[in-house]
């Protein structure tokens, strides 16, 4: 019987991002702690308890999935899961994306085992072709309990890909017969996914576009409910430099505030004054 896939889903599910000691006032960094909490609270219907701790060496807050500290070298904030997606759609200005997780979840017209075991063999074929060394793959049969794939290595400015039964892990109905396609990203690849998803405002085809095109690059064709294409991860923009990307934030987002608010009768020395610019 033909499995076919049904319905898919595409979003964030990891990232963290770091501001340097001077990419950001203390004052405007404990200013988004009440936004992350509200993003922590909201994925976790109101019952997550905030605790302070340490992660990485820096040190904060931390309510569920969600992190905000500070330490020597600046600040940091990482959210995993569900949380992660809302944590971008914030539209944060960080100095640095270390890591960003996207993910694919494909739910098909039954349960298929065979789903990692098919994408060893098609990642195989696929590098057989190419020069030079070969991405590294590795299959684990979970023996009834879900497979799991991982293509890539970790480590600095690398794509790491994962394939697992969704289904058999989470032990959630929800994701019945469902299987996950993540694309671990760190240092450039992370950086230069987080800003174009920004242009899109973390939307979820174009979401859905990376994961396709970083699965590609290991091998992997991944069929697509609504035929969308694989972003050629080649030709994807690279970043700004910080001061560009700043300015063109100034000149996108902070201009048009100000002109309302000096439409709206706001005296100037009040817009410089919440600008830090007295």
């Amino acid at each position: 019987m033909s499995v076919t896939c049904l319905m898919q889903h595409s979003a964030v599910d990891y990232v963290r991002m770091t501001w340097k000691q001077s990419g950001m006032r203390s004052d405007q960094f404990s200013n988004i702690w009440p936004k992350l909490h509200q993003v922590a609270q909201q994925a976790g219907n109101g019952k997550l308890e905030t605790e302070d701790c340490k992660i990485l060496g820096y040190i904060g807050n931390r309510c569920g999935p969600v992190f905000i500290g500070r330490g020597p070298e600046g600040g940091i904030i990482q959210a995993s899961g569900h949380c992660a997606q809302l944590v971008c759609e914030l539209g944060l200005q960080p100095d640095n994306v270390p890591r960003l997780d996207l993910q694919i979840t494909q739910w098909y017209s039954s349960y298929d085992a065979a789903v990692a075991l098919r994408g060893r063999d098609e990642a195989g074929v696929a590098h057989a072709s190419r020069r030079g060394r070969k991405p590294a793959r590795r299959y684990i049969d979970g023996c009834g309990d879900g497979d799991t794939l991982y293509l890539g290595s970790r480590g600095k400015k690398s794509v790491f890909i994962r394939v697992y039964d969704k289904e058999k892990e989470s032990g959630d109905e929800v994701y019945e017969s469902a299987w996950r396609y993540e694309a671990e990203l760190t240092d450039q690849y992370a950086v230069d996914a987080y800003w174009n998803l920004m242009e899109a405002k973390f939307g979820e085809p174009m979401t859905a576009r990376l994961v396709l095109g970083y699965l590609k690059m290991r091998g992997l064709e991944l069929k697509v409910p609504d035929q969308a294409k694989a972003f050629d991860i080649a030709r994807l923009p690279k970043e700004e430099s910080s001061v560009e990307r700043r300015l063109r934030w100034l000149e996108t987002q902070v201009e048009p505030a100000i002109q309302r608010l000096l439409l709206a009768g706001v005296d100037p020395s009040d817009i410089r004054s919440r600008l830090g610019l007295l």
